[in-house]
């Protein structure tokens, strides 16, 4: 139908629309394909990149200088940084799973990183294989990866969600959900005193840190969020993830 040529060697590609997000050594480029028979590029990053996803608005881009990075590419004729994360080595492929990039490279490693705010990307844990992981394929609910000389490795990925366990108070099992108006409260005090905490979205991406005594969630959008909350080292209380329902 048609071809773009684009400067040296590109590696991997994601169309959002009629954009498509091209990996090249040198650089990430976005292309207009709304007319196979003549794409174009409308615009570059400097990044040397070498796998790419992306979702909506924001291009996740593994680039071969050992980092990710996330891009804003609203403007595909200006696609800018939002937030980098340095991998200590070059990835190879980039694949967004709900909340989460998962980031293979380095010769034997897949990398998870949480990517629920574009903004502070933060990596949560590695997986190592059986040899080079260079491309990874998500096809719900698994996670393929090529390793280079050992083949096909399918992995499990992380949940996105919450799960809510249920509590128990004098020997007597409870569920249910706290209604909460403008002010939520942690303990402060007992054998059970609480550290620190925060707020989740059913998603499960964090949406306010909290403090043990009166916490003002007078900003949030009212509906169900998880309150998980962490004791002190010294206190043999574990940690707890209770419903919280937000209303006006």
């Amino acid at each position: 139908m048609g071809s773009c040529g684009l400067p040296f060697e590109s590696y991997d590609l994601d169309v959002e629309d009629s954009i498509a997000c091209v990996a090249n050594i040198l650089s990430l480029q976005t292309v207009n394909v709304a007319r196979p028979d003549n794409p174009y590029v409308v615009g570059t990053w400097s990044g040397k990149t070498a796998g790419v996803d992306v979702v909506d608005t924001v291009a996740y881009a593994g680039s071969i200088d050992y980092f990710l990075d996330s891009l804003n590419v609203k403007n595909p004729a200006a696609p800018h940084v939002i937030d980098t994360l340095n991998l200590g080595d070059a990835p190879t492929d980039v694949a967004v799973v709900g909340s989460r990039a998962y980031v293979s490279g380095g010769f034997n490693w897949v990398k998870v990183v949480d990517v629920s705010d574009p903004a502070a990307l933060k990596l949560e844990g590695t997986w190592f294989g059986p040899g080079w992981t260079r491309r990874l394929e998500y096809a719900a609910p698994y996670l393929y990866a090529a390793c280079s000389e050992a083949g096909v490795c399918i992995l499990e990925t992380l949940p996105t969600g919450i799960a809510e366990p249920r509590q128990r108070i004098g020997g007597q099992a409870r569920s249910g959900a706290s209604v909460v108006r403008g002010v939520l409260f942690l303990p402060a005090n007992g054998e059970g005193r609480i550290a620190r905490g925060e707020l989740l979205d059913v998603s499960g991406r964090s949406v306010l840190s909290l403090k043990p005594g009166a916490n003002d969630v007078r900003a949030l959008a009212p509906g169900v969020y998880f309150a998980r909350e962490e004791p002190q080292a010294t206190s043999l209380r574990p940690q707890a993830v209770r419903k919280v329902i937000l209303a006006r």
